[in-house]
């Protein structure tokens, strides 16, 4: 059976693995999500949870993305290209994600961009998130919360250094989790490319009238679970992509989540890319720091229990009367 699901991010499809058994597969954007059978073509498709999915071949076309996240894990049984300079392939090395093409014996054709992250829930250490025998091609490769060694292709996840908000972090690690005990709110940063380069992160948790201006944009029922504005600075490029990791706690779907952007005063709505949920953090990438938040709305059980606790509260009160 298959499925789509849409995001508030952007025209994202969720993908749901295991996959069932598929030839040939065009992406426009896919993105490997969970345990279940979905898929579909979008401006992005993920692919998340734990599973693994064996399709025969991938063509990631121009502007095209490809997220594996969450555990997702995807076997290639024939090739796997990204066939333009605006093909762009993701793999988040959470919960052991993985790509394997021919058993780790085929050809990876890259002419676009590979990202590998570790957001706010990946320990540090080496992992091997693309299994294949050959690596062709003129594209580039990014590595997010650590180095990419293009030679054995492994990925080492740097140690998470933490601060509190408004702190000046300097620290040689490209990942940074930042928590303010006003708000309880946490929040992680991974960076593109600067492992091993001393690099200031400044991370201020929004308050005032500006917070207030979120809510009112967000509208009534959308809970603030994290609201930031951001200062990097030394081994960081402004422009340059990063990884944001929004502590949220179980018991969410993907689709109850907003991202928004804080720009000359003004809240917008932000459709950041790789966009998934691990049962704890919302990760996102994003373009350049300013200010990032994240609103959710419950999820109806999660309603539906403080309905139940409220009738409580007022039969116990008029039982006193």
């Amino acid at each position: 059976m298959l499925q789509s699901t849409s995001s508030r991010f952007s025209n994202v499809v969720s993908v749901l693995s295991p996959l069932p058994l598929f030839k040939y597969a065009v992406i426009a954007a896919i993105v490997l999500v969970g345990c279940g059978q979905q898929i579909a073509q979008a401006s992005w498709v993920t692919l998340t949870g734990p599973g693994i999915s064996t399709i025969g071949s991938v063509s990631i076309g121009a502007s095209g993305t490809l997220s594996i996240v969450d555990g997702a894990q995807l076997n290639v049984t024939n090739y796997f290209a990204l066939e333009a300079s605006t093909s762009v392939f993701t793999i988040d090395v959470n919960n052991v994600c993985f790509l394997s093409i021919c058993n780790g014996t085929g050809t990876l054709t890259n002419n676009g961009v590979v990202r590998i992250s570790a957001g706010s829930n990946v320990a540090a250490g080496t992992y091997t998130p693309i299994y294949a025998g050959d690596w062709v091609g003129s594209g580039s490769y990014e590595a997010f919360g650590g180095t990419w060694n293009g030679i054995t292709h492994k990925f080492t996840v740097d140690a998470v250094v933490s601060g509190n908000a408004g702190d000046l972090i300097e620290t040689s690690s490209s990942r940074v989790q930042v928590s303010d005990a006003a708000t309880g709110w946490n929040v992680g940063l991974s960076l593109a490319g600067n492992s091993g380069t001393d690099t200031a992160v400044v991370a201020n948790a929004v308050s005032g009238g500006a917070l207030a201006a979120l809510q009112t944009k967000a509208g009534s029922g959308n809970t603030v679970k994290g609201a930031w504005e951001f200062g990097v600075f030394g081994g960081y490029n402004e422009g340059d992509p990063a990884y944001l990791s929004f502590e949220v706690g179980a018991g969410y779907s993907l689709n109850k989540f907003k991202l928004w952007h804080y720009s000359s005063g003004v809240w917008s709505q932000y459709s950041g890319g790789d966009v998934n949920y691990d049962g704890k953090y919302v990760n996102v990438t994003v373009t350049g720091f300013s200010g990032y938040a994240l609103t959710a709305v419950p999820e109806p059980g999660v309603v539906a229990l403080f309905v139940v606790g409220l009738v409580g509260v007022a039969f116990r009160m008029r039982k006193r009367k």
